[in-house]
């Protein structure tokens, strides 16, 4: 299967009628299921874990929370955005202070996390759920103050982008304006010279 839209819709359809919310299973059987390698439906994983849909119990083993508690979730990522300075700063165009100056290619989003803003320890943010996250994933430091390559993981950059597209005027989001906010000039710039 190669469209991961379609993947996606399989996986959710799995899990929904097999699985029941509460339960685990294991990515080695639902990549059976799929008909696919276990490689190729981790970034499925780690954008239902950013949204709350799925806990990682141990390695390779996830439980499944359902959609009951997404709305839930997002109204938690879009009180997080409208707290948080910095990203209104990029719809507003006002100084919060603590940007460098309208200077918004280096201006970095802060790292979401659901989880840890309501003191829990089950999420996408978890540092026992890094091992989730391909090898080949993502992988760039923006200096000492983030969090490297867990900071630009599938994850956390999907919460970004609905914290992003929740307190977009009207809802409306272009993809080059997310882009710019979530992968600055200056981190594309140093992931293109790290894979020279």
């Amino acid at each position: 299967m190669k469209s991961l839209s379609l993947l996606c819709k399989k996986f959710l359809g799995i899990v929904e009628s097999s699985v029941g919310t509460g339960n685990e299973f294991s990515l080695d059987t639902m990549a059976l299921k799929l008909g696919t390698n276990r490689r190729r439906i981790y970034d499925i994983i780690n954008v239902l874990e950013a949204v709350e849909m799925i806990v990682k119990q141990s390695k390779n083993q996830y439980s499944w929370k359902g959609r009951g508690e997404l709305l839930h979730t997002l109204a938690k990522l879009k009180a997080m955005a409208a707290d948080d300075a910095d990203l209104l700063h990029w719809f507003t165009g006002t100084n919060s202070g603590t940007g460098s100056g309208g200077d918004k290619e280096n201006l970095v989003p802060p790292t979401v996390s659901v989880a840890r803003q309501q003191g829990q320890s089950s999420s996408v943010m978890d540092e026992s759920s890094q091992d989730s996250i391909p090898d080949d994933a993502v992988s760039c430091d923006d200096g000492p103050a983030r969090g490297g390559r867990w900071d630009k993981s599938l994850g956390v950059l999907c919460q970004k982008f609905l914290m992003l597209f929740l307190i977009a005027p009207k809802h409306e989001l272009t993809l080059d304006k997310a882009g710019s906010i979530l992968m600055p000039m200056k981190t594309l710039q140093s992931v293109a010279l790290k894979r020279r």
